[in-house]
């Protein structure tokens, strides 16, 4: 009896899903397919239509990331720009200082993107031959995080003399990761550990959308670098864990490889195309 009780249910839930099912809103209008029932040939022309305008939707969200070839760019010098902390103990006392002074340091950082032979790369700056690290820094107390990143950009990048305005705008992406550093050590983490409560510093990337021609100075005690992003996956020995990550960030984005002229000439394998197959470029391999 147990048995048959228990067949019994079941079978009842099955059937309440399914009266559940038939009594959802259909996403195609319902009305619209009782019109056309007697012209097929209609009726499928506008769900074509619906589901074009419906991929339209999708290829313009924020999924998608167009790169321009690094040969776009042009790369010059500038005076060097002396780091405020000759060692990492001193900045690490810096930090106390400035945590005593105005609480917890905000730093941000971006990520910026080009792309050479298919594949995306990240401009990195590197110090001494030896540190990697992001362009940015951290920001004012008085300053909202676009306004920090901006003046840090610029900073580092904005040619010497320049009396473009242009140069000195950035289009500021999502924040794809922060990074929280729990106590006055250099260690930081990916999430807030459940017992602190008073965070000394936290850290945001934000990926930066790179104009199709810039021109960046770069400080002559800094080194530029196009990091593959194969170099950085797993490779948290050479670049450390917060850049070895950034890989795993960029996962979800669909890559546009753009040449010298605007053209799209590649795109990520995995990239949704249109429903006729009229935009299919050549895929990356």
């Amino acid at each position: 009896m147990y048995v048959i009780a228990c067949i019994y249910i079941s079978l009842c839930e099955r059937y309440e899903r399914l009266v559940a099912l038939n009594q959802r809103p259909s996403y195609f209008p319902r009305k619209l397919l009782q019109q056309n029932n007697d012209h097929h040939k209609d009726t499928s022309a506008a769900f074509r239509a619906y589901r074009a305008a419906s991929f339209c939707r999708e290829t313009t969200s924020d999924n998608t990331a167009c790169t321009d070839q690094r040969a776009n760019y042009t790369f010059g010098t500038k005076e060097a720009l002396p780091e405020e902390d000759p060692s990492v103990i001193a900045r690490l006392n810096r930090l106390q200082e400035h945590y005593q002074r105005s609480g917890m340091r905000r730093t941000c950082e971006g990520i910026l993107l080009v792309h050479e032979h298919g594949h995306p790369e990240v401009l990195m700056l590197q110090i001494a031959n030896a540190f990697f690290k992001l362009p940015g820094d951290y920001i004012y107390p008085e300053q909202t995080e676009i306004e920090g990143i901006v003046s840090r950009l610029n900073e580092r990048f904005e040619p010497l003399g320049n009396t473009d305005p242009k140069e000195r705008e950035w289009v500021i992406g999502e924040c794809l990761a922060q990074w929280w550093r729990p106590n006055f050590e250099t260690f930081m983490y990916p999430f807030l550990p459940p017992h602190i409560t008073r965070p000394k510093e936290c850290k945001k990337m934000y990926l930066v959308h790179l104009p199709q021609h810039k021109t960046l100075s770069i400080p002559k005690n800094f080194k530029l670098l196009a990091v593959p992003l194969y170099e950085l996956y797993d490779n948290a020995a050479r670049y450390g864990p917060q850049f070895a990550a950034i890989p795993h960030l960029l996962s979800r984005f669909n890559f546009e490889m753009v040449d010298e002229q605007g053209n799209v000439i590649s795109r990520s394998v995995g990239a949704p195309q249109a429903l006729d197959g009229s935009d299919l470029i050549p895929m990356v391999v």
